[in-house]
C-alpha cells in the first residue's frame, strides 16, 4: 500500500483519540491523548507543564503515538520527538484552532498550558489484513 503524509494528516484528524508514550528512567508510560489538530505544520498536543509527561518529554522528547480508527480497525502510528511551542503568538493561534481549551486553561497566556507538535518522524499504517507485511515507513518533515 502507498500512502502519503497527506493521508496520515487526514487519518488523524478523523481519529483523534490516541496514545501517546514516553519513559521515565526505565520504564515506559502511555496514556490517551486527544490530538488538537494536525496539518502541513505538524501534529498538534497539549499538556499542563505541572503533569508528568511535561518532564518526561522535556528530559526525553523522543514518542510514538497510536491512532486507531475503529470503523476501518486500522490504526496508525507516528514516531519522531516532540517540540514545544512558547512562542505567545503561535500559541494564540492554536489556541483560537481549540475553542475546546477555553473551558480547560481559560487564555492563550495561561503559564501552566503546553502545546506540543511533532514535526519530523516515520508514520506507519497498520491492518490485520496487513499483519505479517513488512511496515511501509512514511517519512514526513514538516520544518
Amino acid at each position: 500500500m502507498n500512502t502519503s503524509i497527506a493521508e496520515c494528516v487526514k487519518f488523524t484528524n478523523e481519529n483523534p483519540r490516541c496514545f501517546l508514550a514516553t519513559v521515565e528512567g526505565d520504564q515506559p508510560r502511555v496514556r490517551g491523548m486527544h490530538l488538537m489538530f494536525s496539518n502541513e505544520q505538524g501534529f498538534y498536543f497539549t499538556t499542563g507543564n505541572f503533569k508528568g509527561m511535561y518532564g518526561q518529554l522535556q528530559k526525553n522528547p523522543k514518542t510514538e503515538v497510536c491512532f486507531f480508527s475503529p470503523k476501518e480497525m486500522r490504526s496508525m502510528r507516528i514516531a519522531g520527538e516532540v517540540e514545544f511551542i512558547t512562542d505567545m503568538k503561535e500559541k494564540e493561534e492554536i489556541f483560537k484552532k481549540t475553542q475546546w481549551l477555553k473551558n480547560i486553561i481559560g487564555t492563550h497566556d495561561n503559564a501552566m498550558w503546553t502545546p506540543f507538535r511533532i514535526q519530523r518522524g516515520v508514520a506507519y499504517f497498520w491492518t490485520m489484513a496487513a499483519n505479517l507485511e513488512k511496515p511501509n515507513y512514511i517519512g514526513f518533515d514538516f520544518k
